[in-house]
């Protein structure tokens, strides 16, 4: 079976590392400038994901890899009660493997009707991507940038042709090696 992967090329990690959002310091920053009462809330990353659950905010589709920058991070206990469905894939760091990218387009096909946690092993990272390139107009997507802070991204053409735009200029491996 071939699987389609995209692969971020080394030269192109500082170009990615650009937010495709705003930025706030942190979570309660966060859900202060808007996150409460938007229509649908995406979170990719354990720290994001973490804060926003002690703030009392589980968003309806939440990413995480129990890592923070490739370090061991403890989620909190219970947390895949807080959602209707939790899913577990592959995806090696720097890359979005077809199982993972399936995965999230899934979730966001019933975003409306439950609550999904992703969990990944391997790396969550480049996940935000997909998130803002298919989820539905009017999502709110909010993701770590280490040692900055967290972004938040409405998903809208702007920033779903910037997510574009970054995936473009992945490498493609169609062969799956």
């Amino acid at each position: 079976m071939k699987m389609a992967l995209y692969i971020l090329p080394h030269h192109l990690r500082t170009h990615l590392a650009q937010p495709i959002g705003p930025v706030v310091r942190d979570v309660h920053e966060g859900i202060k400038k808007g996150l409460i009462g938007r229509e649908r809330v995406v979170s990719v990353g354990d720290v994001c994901t973490v804060g926003l659950i002690k703030e009392g905010f589980v968003p309806d589709l939440a990413i995480i890899d129990h890592k923070v920058q490739r370090e061991k991070f403890e989620t909190l206990d219970k947390l895949e009660e807080k959602f209707d469905f939790v899913l577990t894939v592959n995806n090696p760091s720097g890359m979005l493997t077809e199982d993972f990218i399936g995965a999230i387009k899934s979730a966001l096909k019933n975003i409306d009707h439950c609550k999904t946690l992703i969990v990944v092993d391997g790396e969550e990272d480049l996940g935000a991507l997909i998130v803002i390139y298919y989820a539905p107009e009017g999502t709110t997507v909010i993701y770590g940038l280490p040692d900055k802070g967290l972004a938040i991204v409405a998903v809208n053409d702007n920033s779903r042709n910037e997510a574009k735009k970054a995936l473009e200029m992945m490498e493609v491996d169609t062969d799956g090696n």
